[in-house]
């Protein structure tokens, strides 16, 4: 039997559905921790602002917390395997450019990359070990030949991934990952609605990440290399953070909405 025939089979078959499913709870989970925390805050009610390393860390402060943490970080791990398989053999129709097609299979792969060592802090966290920071990363890629470039090149994916998570908020194209037919007339509206506010509200913080990696790559400084929860203190403490805080925060609660409503109903999971 042919070796990329079979793995494209296993890819297509029901284990990677549920993998897809869980990993977009995981997922979601980590976007509602973050966004609920970024509201709180917002209104003087405690919180922080947190990227999804720092709030895995708060899943392991509930009670049974390491065993959630390490639930939290399998679903990880499935959206990670379910991103890269999207990489390795999602395809696209006969009237797709290729070079869009390539560009799409490297984006999902380098995303299941980064729930993966999402995940792997996650499970060094549960057992005790810690876990590394962004800047860590950046710290090592910073110290080979080039490095300082392929930071800056990796920033540059960011800032155009976030642009791209605007173009599908505006245009809600979306809509046809999303298995609309089994949803009722009510719950495909609102489907759409917490899709669009939640990709909108990325593609808001999405450059911010971008940028910080692009200047820390053009200075060689990995401490400039900052998450989630430094792009969303830039939007805090801009010139209407007051206004801005809370309706990003609300959208990424918005896409943990949209997470769970796609684990429910994608379709077509080389595609979507």
């Amino acid at each position: 039997m042919d070796p990329i025939r079979g793995a494209r089979r296993v890819a297509n078959g029901e284990w990677m559905e549920r993998a897809a499913a869980a990993g977009m709870i995981a997922r979601g989970v980590l976007h509602a921790i973050i966004g609920t925390s970024a509201l709180l805050l917002s209104f003087g009610k405690g919180g922080g602002l947190l990227d999804s390393a720092q709030a895995a860390k708060q899943v392991q402060r509930q009670p049974l917390g390491d065993a959630l943490l390490v639930a939290l970080g399998i679903g990880l791990v499935c959206y990670g395997v379910w991103r890269i398989a999207q990489g390795a053999f999602g395809h696209g129709t006969s009237g797709d450019n290729p070079k869009k097609v390539a560009a799409k299979r490297i984006g999902r792969a380098l995303s299941g990359l980064a729930h993966v060592a999402v995940a792997v802090s996650a499970f060094q966290s549960a057992r005790g070990s810690g876990g590394g920071s962004r800047n860590s990363w950046v710290h090592q890629v910073l110290a080979w030949d080039g490095g300082r470039w392929l930071v800056v090149a990796v920033g540059v994916g960011f800032v155009g991934f976030g642009f791209y998570q605007l173009y599908r908020a505006v245009t809600a194209k979306f809509r046809k990952e999303l298995d609309t037919g089994s949803m009722s007339r009510t719950e495909e509206t609102w489907a759409i609605r917490v899709g669009r506010f939640g990709l909108a509200a990325r593609g808001v913080v999405l450059p911010i990440v971008g940028w910080m990696l692009i200047r820390a790559g053009m200075n060689a400084n990995a401490a400039e290399a900052k998450g989630t929860g430094a792009a969303l203190r830039e939007i805090a403490t801009s010139s209407w953070g007051h206004i801005l805080l809370p309706v990003v925060a609300a959208g990424f609660i918005s896409y943990a909405l949209y997470m769970f409503v796609n684990a429910r109903y994608h379709r077509d999971l080389m595609q979507a």
